[in-house]
């Protein structure tokens, strides 16, 4: 594995974490607490789809040697930084209105979610190294 396969398997790995882990805590003043993670949005399996993307591309892709990684990831990655700037952007107007009725906070799974999606980007853009002579 070259280094931008590297790069984009611990991305996908740590995407679908961060797809499993909370991406809203919401606790109403009864005590009751809920979180919801990527799968109990409604393009849940689409957003999980995305990383498992990643990692059967890490796997199945090798690069050409002299170029970058693979621009197919650079582009996906940017396009999903962007989708998960605008759901962090509603959750975060949902959690102001929660108000009085309760008080609510974005999860770690949306952020490392996001996080991940830059590291792809980096591993996308990673050149190949050349083949060395026999």
């Amino acid at each position: 594995m070259n280094r931008g396969q590297r790069i984009t398997f611990l991305a996908g790995g740590l995407y679908l974490i961060g797809c499993l882990l909370p991406w809203v805590n919401y606790s109403s003043p009864s005590g009751a607490t809920l979180s919801q993670n990527a799968l109990s949005l409604p393009n849940g399996i689409f957003i999980l789809s995305i990383g498992a993307l990643l990692l059967v591309t890490s796997f199945a892709y090798r690069g050409r040697p002299g170029r970058r990684y693979s621009i197919s990831i650079v582009i996906l990655s940017a396009a999903t930084a962007f989708l998960l700037a605008m759901l962090a952007i509603q959750l975060n107007q949902a959690v102001a209105t929660a108000g009085a009725a309760g008080t609510a906070s974005l999860g770690p799974g949306l952020i490392l979610a996001f996080a991940s999606t830059m590291i792809a980007l980096v591993g996308g853009a990673y050149p190949v190294p050349p083949v060395p002579p026999r």
